[in-house]
């Protein structure tokens, strides 16, 4: 089985696919509150549950997207910007306030553990304590489906509430369980993967929620169970063909009524054979 992710990182409590060097799949959900260790260049920072969206700053912070406030207020020191495992902002000794993007991760450090050696584009490593060793590959979606045998889900608690979240349209949609096109995964109490997509936003389908998601993962066996990015990303190929019909066209603007269906550019796949 050949396996292809992009690296990963925590900000909401986040659903997981894991694989493992062993050639099992397991699918569970962490959060940071656990804690978690962070590899930048030379330096290793963890940070525990008081370093975490603090109410104020007391030494090195992570702020992820579940803090409430719009801005965290600095006035001296270093704070990078996360998308994925990379740095893709750095900014020195900034004032009043650094606000929050509705992405990745916010990291202050104090101007006397900060290291101009820090650059854009340099990758950070990641350690989590709840997250066990032997990881091969990893991705990162949600909300989670399946838990146990049984429709499990629970938007607020994963964060899909939160102000950062609501502010996209694919989360404000996910959360008020409109249907369109669906895509989920599965494992089941033999260690099998299932995936489903569902046709939506077309003709044919109007789609899904994620509660029918969940139910037909069920109906398969699935033990535990997640989604992925839904609508126009939704793709799900077997040898060479495409099995789903896309409701995107990179020129629906022009004239959407006619456009034909073509698959949309993704960033994150899994590909076996």
């Amino acid at each position: 089985m050949l396996l292809k992710s992009y690296s990963f990182q925590i900000t909401f409590l986040d659903d997981y696919i894991f694989f493992y060097q062993n050639g099992t799949v397991q699918i569970k959900n962490t959060c940071l509150s656990a804690g978690i260790t962070l590899g930048i260049g030379d330096h290793n920072f963890t940070f525990g549950q008081h370093q975490i969206n603090p109410g104020s700053l007391d030494g090195p912070s992570v702020f992820n997207l579940m803090y409430r406030d719009s801005s965290i207020p600095v006035s001296s020191g270093t704070v990078l910007r996360l998308a994925g495992c990379h740095i893709i902002e750095r900014l020195d000794n900034p004032e009043p306030s650094v606000p929050i993007l509705p992405v990745g991760l916010t990291i202050w450090i104090p101007k006397e553990e900060s290291d101009p050696a820090w650059k854009t584009g340099q990758k950070v490593t990641f350690n989590l304590p709840d997250i066990s060793s032997g990881i091969l590959h990893a991705i990162e979606a949600g909300p989670l489906l399946v838990k146990d045998g049984r429709v499990s889900i629970d938007m607020e608690r994963e964060g899909w509430t939160n102000p950062f979240s609501i502010t996209s349209q694919a989360s404000r949609l996910d959360y008020t369980h409109m249907r369109g096109p669906k895509i989920g995964a599965g494992v089941t109490g033999s260690g099998n993967l299932i995936v489903v997509a569902i046709n939506g936003r077309i003709r044919e389908s109007v789609g899904a929620t994620h509660h029918d998601l969940a139910e037909i993962l069920v109906q398969q066996g699935v033990i535990s169970g997640m989604g992925f990015d839904p609508g126009g990303s939704v793709t799900l190929l077997a040898y060479g063909k495409q099995l789903n019909i896309s409701p995107y066209n990179k020129e629906f603007e022009r004239w959407p009524v006619s456009m034909p269906p073509e698959p949309r550019f993704v960033g994150s796949a899994i590909v076996a054979h």
